[in-house]
């Protein structure tokens, strides 16, 4: 029983070091690509989708099994943009080959792997009159840098700059569209950066990191983890319209962060509660989330 109890405390005191030493890799788990990489298989994907880097910018061409192409029903632009971390960031504006866009979004992936991996997750939506740009971070993809929360935050404030400055958006509204950590993190970004958008989305966002690591660790996460920013604090110091949106069935971020974040945030703002697994929103409920922004959002700015 000592022992047990001993093995117990030294885990413990591993697990309190780590944290306190590395927080920003306990929130962010990159997958890089090196430039050298030009083929790059989707893990998981049940379609066995193999990605093909093409020039300078590393456009992705999508085929089955690094052979037969595999035509999607929408473009995808590559460019590398600067970011004031002083890294080059990959990004991609994705376009519907048929549907005309009346809005852009702007997309903040979650913490976990790259563009390849994360399209998908916010596609869906191309269908129903958006247009997305998205990025990686610094150290996600071919992304330079180092991965790091105080990274993401000023590369997403860098990115919304980038956006607002292309002629693919003048006509369009702008929307930033945040899933999980990209969520929280674009809470931040924007409030910092209201002006030059019509509204903000998020989706199985956490309300705070202390929040995050409390539901990990209790107490002793709050405590060994800087806050650097949050949600909670920035949401209610909006003056868009903002959308909410969480699933009962998230077991990574509980709805309750997705409440705590809606009763903080100023009108108008609605929180969509939906059903499904964490981040598979778009993928399970594009038309609803499509109509949610255009009532709750697009609504208030016309």
């Amino acid at each position: 029983m000592k022992r047990a109890i001993i093995n117990s405390i030294i885990v413990f005191v591993h697990i309190f070091i780590f944290v306190a030493c590395s927080p920003d890799k306990v929130f962010l788990q990159p997958t890089p690509l090196p430039l050298t990489q030009r083929c790059y298989k989707i893990p998981g994907n049940a379609d066995s989708i193999v990605v093909l880097f093409r020039g300078n910018n590393y456009e992705p061409v999508f085929t089955k099994y690094g052979k037969d192409t595999v035509n999607m029903p929408f473009s995808v632009q590559a460019q590398f943009v600067s970011s004031t971390t002083g890294n080059k960031l990959h990004t991609w504006f994705l376009k519907h080959d048929s549907v005309q866009a009346h809005t852009t979004l702007i997309y903040m992936h979650g913490n976990s792997g790259n563009l390849a991996t994360n399209y998908a997750l916010i596609t869906p939506l191309l269908q129903h009159g958006f247009q997305i740009y998205m990025v990686d971070y610094s150290g996600f993809g071919y992304s330079q840098g180092e991965a790091t929360r105080q990274h993401v935050l000023d590369d997403g404030l860098s990115f919304v700059d980038f956006v607002c400055s292309q002629p693919q958006v003048s006509q369009t509204k702008i929307i930033l569209y945040g899933q999980s950590f990209g969520g929280h993190a674009s809470t931040v970004v924007a409030h910092a950066k209201q002006a030059q958008l019509d509204g903000l989305v998020i989706e199985a966002a956490f309300s705070s990191h202390h929040d995050a690591m409390t539901g990990i660790l209790g107490w002793l996460g709050r405590m060994v983890t800087p806050e650097l920013f949050s949600a909670k604090d920035s949401i209610g110091l909006i003056r868009k319209p903002i959308l909410i949106i969480h699933s009962n069935e998230d077991d990574i971020v509980p709805l309750y962060m997705g409440k705590r974040l809606y009763e903080r945030a100023q009108q108008p703002k609605y929180l969509l509660e939906i059903g499904g697994c964490h981040v598979c929103g778009p993928q399970l409920y594009d038309t609803i989330i499509s109509k949610a922004i255009r009532t709750n959002i697009l609504h208030y700015t016309n």
